[in-house]
């Protein structure tokens, strides 16, 4: 599958923007920070992106918005080949399972 599942699953059960009640944006909020604390990689590079996207906006004139999304992007994917890295070496560790007869 790939660590981009859960999440993929979230946004389109999420319907971001189309919040009926204040419980079903805090459903979704939950579902984001479990989503975020299972698959910590990708949160922790994609919050080291969001500060340093942040940080160049507001040294460098010539940083925009757009290069600031392209920051976070890269951020993300790296945090998604690193979650998927970690799940091969943990199948790899654990061995192949085998089947009782």
């Amino acid at each position: 599958m790939g660590p981009w599942l859960p999440l993929m699953r979230w946004l389109s059960s999420a319907k971001i923007g189309h919040f009926r009640s204040l419980d079903n944006y805090m459903d979704a909020l939950f579902e984001l920070a479990l989503i975020l604390t299972l698959h910590w990689r990708m949160g922790l590079l994609t919050l080291v992106a969001v500060g340093i996207a942040v940080f160049l906006a507001a040294t460098l004139s010539w940083f925009t918005g757009w290069y600031g999304i392209m920051v976070i992007l890269l951020g993300f994917g790296a945090g998604m080949l690193w979650e998927g890295s970690a799940q091969r070496v943990n199948r790899i560790v654990a061995g192949p399972t085998r089947r009782k007869t």
